[in-house]
């Protein structure tokens, strides 16, 4: 990668107008075009000399290996009890910061973007990711080297293996940060002075002149093996701000819909502009809360909750902290994050050769800590009763609880959904386990991965590239519809529902897209920092009693889309670190992968489609749930009407006013069948108890005879039908027609000569010389017999009901 001249002006504005005429510029003079960043520069020669060169004192520099550093920082050597795992260098060797280059989704994704180089104009952009993830390299001059097959920038040449403690491989190491300045206030005349500093995003990073001078928050720490250097950076957000906050250096945005440049290089992640658009970020507000109280927690050495005293090198001989002998207090190095699941990959497949199995497992359960009791709140609605067959309707609110949105970070495949499912609770624990599970919308599939969306709400930002297919807009499909994930080309976002944090106030960057979020009533001219959700839940037939209803929160590292994208966009022929040897000058080139060849070993997206399948395909995390008891009433039972426009709204809406309840039914000749809400009355027929049919249409003939099904009333020997025009049915007269004979088999055909789209249907037991009950109406009232509709009207005399009340 060419890291060439530009002034020091040019590159603290970064604007891109000033990048496209020096690649002009470049292009014309035959030379490579590279990404230029401020900070400190490779010690390898490549590097801007207008920005200072990584060196120790005047030799060409070198980051320490951790392990000068954790053997100090650690109480053992590997943890024997849950206290020790606390120590500085164990938290770290649990933590992401730790394994930033064995990240297996890392090094997949940089093949995808050194295939996109190309169409940026062959920039080297692998430089660009090795930057951030391996620092170690890219400061010493080893995130490219010359192979027989060109100048590569794919990690082919970093020094360790994964199962390997030390080397490059440890990602982000103590050194790297505890070497980190504000160049904008530097410690002395020999460090290099930049009033733009320090950076945010993009690791434009400045490193001390000095190799041994490690820094830190305090003034007063206690040290006789390196010199000690407060600086004021490690107590600022902007020190994570560094890193967490990314900006392709080329692209500019454009309008997802017209292509039209909207004048800002596009945004990637926008962590720290997400806290700096918080309440959070006010120094003076009573809610002022920095990256580091949350992701570096101070230390609980016991587990009850509170901070305690604590050594940050085992040769100290008191305790900073709550109670201890110095002010301030030492924090947990984890750099605890939402990423368990990628943690507990790396645990399963390095961490018993690292020796770093207790490390990285209190690593997982911090992470899962993190999610679980400081990320979100969840709260639902639902009503005390649904019918069954039915859609149960629930209000589900999410509260975002964290300093940035939810989620936040690395957008491609990372996401946060809602859950709604329902049933009979049938062990009593509180909780619904999947067998007991009868109806859910949000089901994530154990077995394939596969997130069912329909009906529920993912939260997540989706981003594309304008006319990748030739459609004149923003797209993140291909034309088969599948998700695609080019970073690096990524220029334009069709999608961002993320949640706000609390006080948010956005800018372009960061303002939701395709989505609206209302202001938060309590703090006006902010985003609300939760998110309203109405779901339908189907209730089905079979259900009936109380029922649990669950409503879940879940985040997922990666989806199967993502993981599916980078296995099938790679066209590596296998894993450029196999079978090379840097540290060994006389290794045999023969066994290297050579990437103009077949070859059978994997390539790094079929290894990490491997390690996905293998260690739960990313599991999503349960942020949070709530439950609510619901009863489920079966279906009322009584009358029928039926309409030749079954579904028509307006039908409905006429059953259910006059009878109480509605049952569209395809398979019943395609009629609507009212239910009516009474209850059982003496000599009632078709009230459907239980095991017991209530009135159905069975059959509809072309000549308009109809065909239903009924129970039969008890202590009846025969059975009418009277029928009428469903609107009549709540005046004092509303029966036009009554036929009888139908005896007690428990089904009657007929063939009303009515020419109404809308009749309904009564069944009446009856005896020698009386009738029965004609059931009850919606409002509880019984309803009136039929009178003068000869040859069938009988003295209304209702017998006793069936159980001898």
């Amino acid at each position: 990668m060419s890291h060439r001249s530009l002034s020091r002006s040019a590159l603290a504005l970064l604007l891109v107008g000033v990048i496209l005429c020096l690649a002009g510029s470049r292009l014309l003079a035959g030379e490579p075009l590279g990404i230029l960043l401020p900070g400190t520069q490779p010690n390898d020669g490549t590097g801007d000399p207008d920005f200072p060169e990584f060196l120790n004192e005047r030799q060409p520099g070198m980051l320490k290996d951790v392990r000068e550093c954790v053997p100090c920082h650690v109480e053992t050597t590997q943890p024997s009890t849950e206290e020790e795992v606390w120590w500085i260098g164990h938290t770290w060797q649990g933590s992401m910061m730790a394994n930033a280059a064995r990240d297996p989704m890392f090094w997949a994704a940089l093949d995808i973007a050194n295939q996109d180089d190309a169409a940026l104009g062959d920039v080297d952009i692998g430089d660009f990711c090795l930057r951030c993830h391996v620092p170690s390299a890219w400061y010493e001059g080893r995130s490219h080297c010359d192979t027989p097959y060109g100048e590569m920038f794919d990690g082919a040449c970093i020094t360790g293996e994964f199962h390997e403690p030390g080397d490059d491989t440890e990602g982000i190491t103590c050194h790297f940060c505890h070497r980190m300045y504000d160049a904008s206030n530097p410690p002395n005349i020999d460090h290099f002075e930049d009033p733009n500093a320090p950076y945010v995003g993009n690791a434009q990073i400045y490193l001390a002149l000095d190799p041994d001078e490690i820094r830190g928050p305090y003034d007063d720490a206690q040290t006789f093996f390196h010199p000690w250097t407060q600086d004021q950076l490690f107590l600022s957000p902007q020190l994570c701000g560094q890193c967490h906050q990314v900006t392709n250096p080329l692209l500019n945005r454009v309008d997802p819909d017209t292509g039209a440049d909207l004048g800002y290089l596009m945004p990637i992640e926008r962590t720290y502009s997400e806290w700096q658009q918080s309440v959070y970020s006010d120094e003076f507000g009573a809610d002022y809360t920095t990256c580091q109280q949350c992701h570096m927690p101070e230390v609980d050495i016991d587990g009850d909750g509170n901070p305690d005293p604590a050594r940050a090198c085992r040769f100290d001989v008191e305790e900073r902290g709550p109670g201890g002998t110095y002010p301030g207090e030492v924090r947990n190095h984890g750099f605890i994050g939402a990423n368990a699941w990628m943690l507990g990959v790396i645990l399963e497949e390095y961490g018993f050769d690292l020796e770093r199995e207790a490390q990285l497992v209190a690593g997982v359960e911090r992470s899962l800590d993190l999610l679980r009791n400081r990320t979100a709140d969840l709260t639902m609605t639902a009503p005390a009763t649904v019918q069954a067959g039915d859609d149960l309707a629930v209000d589900v609110r999410v509260v975002n609880q964290t300093g940035h949105k939810l989620p936040t970070g690395y957008p491609e495949g990372r996401r946060m959904f809602l859950n709604v499912r329902a049933g009979v609770d049938t062990n009593g624990d509180g909780e619904l386990t999947p067998d007991e599970v009868a109806t859910e919308l949000g089901y994530w599939n154990p077995e394939t991965g596969d997130l069912d969306e329909g009906g529920t709400k993912v939260y997540e930002l989706e981003i594309g590239v304008f006319n990748l297919n030739g459609t004149g807009e923003c797209d993140h499909l291909d034309p088969l519809g599948q998700k695609v994930f080019h970073f690096v080309r990524n220029n334009c976002i069709t999608h961002d529902n993320r949640i706000p944090p609390l006080g948010f106030v956005p800018d372009a960057e960061t303002a939701p897209v395709g989505y609206t979020y209302p202001d938060n009533p309590m703090m006006p001219g902010t985003l609300a920092n939760y998110d309203d959700t109405a779901i339908s839940l189907p209730i089905p037939d079979v259900l009936s009693g109380e029922i649990l209803v669950e409503s879940r929160f879940f985040y997922q590292t990666t989806s199967k889309e993502y993981i599916e994208f980078l296995l099938r966009e790679n066209r590596s022929t296998c894993d450029p670190r196999d079978g090379r040897n840097v540290e060994d000058p006389d290794d045999d080139p023969s066994d290297d992968c050579d990437p103009t060849v077949e070859d059978p070993r994997p390539n790094r997206s079929e290894k990490l489609y491997d390690m996905w399948e293998r260690h739960g395909r990313s599991a999503p995390v349960l942020v949070a749930i709530d439950s609510a008891t619901v009863d489920v009433t079966p279906a009322p039972t009584g009358g029928c009407c039926f309409g030749s426009n079954c579904y028509d709204g307006w039908i409905r809406g006429q059953c259910e006013a006059e009878l109480g309840t509605y049952q569209g039914d395809d398979s019943t000749c395609g009629g609507v069948v009212c239910i009516g809400s009474f209850d059982p009355r003496p000599g009632e027929a078709s009230h459907g108890d239980a095991g017991s049919p209530a009135l159905r249409v069975v059959d509809h003939a072309e000549d308009g005879r109809i065909t239903f099904d009924y129970t039969p009333a008890c202590d009846a020997s025969d059975h009418a039908v009277v029928w009428g025009r469903l609107p009549d049915l709540r005046t004092p007269a509303p029966y036009q027609g009554f036929t009888c004979g139908f005896g007690v088999n428990g089904r009657a055909s007929l063939q009303p000569p009515l020419e109404e789209d809308l009749v309904f249907f009564l069944v009446v037991g009856r005896s020698p010389g009386s009738e029965g009950s004609y059931g009850q109406s919606s409002a509880g009232d019984e309803r009136p017999e039929a009178v003068a509709l000869a040859p069938c009207d009988l003295i209304q005399q209702p017998g006793p009901s069936c159980d001898g009340t």
